[in-house]
């Protein structure tokens, strides 16, 4: 399984170090640190020198960087009623890549690089949209960008293959009381329902910390799953995948 530390930025830091913090003393390890470079506006260039030290370290941990978004703000209206209902459901606003233009997408996803480069974080292989909103014209940006990956809610993307291997992923919606206890309820539905898939995803968010029970709940079966499931990055998944998907068409000779 993968366990994804989302929304990585300055403002955010203080909570990705107490969750990381957390998961550590579980010794889940290691991370996807998905990093925003300009979070709601806030450059990681701004105060690029102690976030940037922070994910080195995860980095000499084993921890991998993750491109997440640029702004993590959506500033185009999803066309439709399911997109706007799914823009609703899962994002407060913040499905940054559901709707825009591949050239523009590619703007932002090559000044992310450019960010992450810029703070020390190295040259990410995977691209995961905020709340896993990518428009098609933003998957192509992707692929034409040289990103090995991207993800949506129930799935792994291979970009260079074009093979989606499912993956669904586990998390909270802690935006508010009454959907922290709806997700402390659900999170036990979900993990039934998961449960026997043979690769899963878990997302923590910094805003989950405002609801230690549900939190809690979570990590609880972050537990159970990891029983019979190795803890890795997102590139390691993608390797593994990779590695079934050859041994699949070998046996199929």
């Amino acid at each position: 399984c993968v366990v994804a530390l989302h929304d990585v930025a300055p403002r955010t830091l203080a909570a990705c170090r107490a969750l990381a913090e957390r998961l550590d003393a579980l010794s889940v390890a290691p991370l996807a640190l998905l990093v925003v470079p300009s979070f709601h506006g806030d450059p990681l260039a701004a105060r690029r020198g102690e976030t940037a030290r922070w994910v080195e370290a995860r980095r000499a941990r084993g921890d991998e960087v993750v491109l997440h978004g640029y702004y993590h703000v959506a500033d185009r209206r999803p066309d439709g009623l399911v997109g706007r209902l799914r823009a609703r459901l899962l994002t407060a606003g913040e499905g940054e890549f559901q709707t825009l233009d591949e050239d523009e997408a590619g703007r932002r996803m090559a000044a992310g690089l450019a960010a992450l480069e810029a703070a020390g974080m190295g040259r990410p292989r995977g691209f995961v949209a905020p709340a896993w909103l990518l428009g098609a014209a933003a998957r192509r940006a992707a692929r034409r960008l040289g990103f090995a990956y991207t993800t949506t809610h129930l799935t792994l993307d291979d970009l260079d293959t074009g093979l989606r291997h499912a993956a669904p992923v586990l998390g909270l919606s802690c935006r508010t009381p009454l959907r922290a206890a709806a997700s402390r309820v659900a999170a036990p539905l979900l993990w039934c329902a998961a449960r026997r898939a043979p690769r899963l995803r878990f997302a923590l968010h910094p805003v989950d910390l405002r609801a230690p029970a549900a939190l809690e709940a979570l990590l609880g079966i972050l537990e159970a799953a990891r029983r019979d499931r190795p803890v890795v990055t997102y590139g390691g998944l993608l390797d593994a995948c990779r590695a079934e998907s050859v041994t699949r068409q070998h046996s199929a000779v």
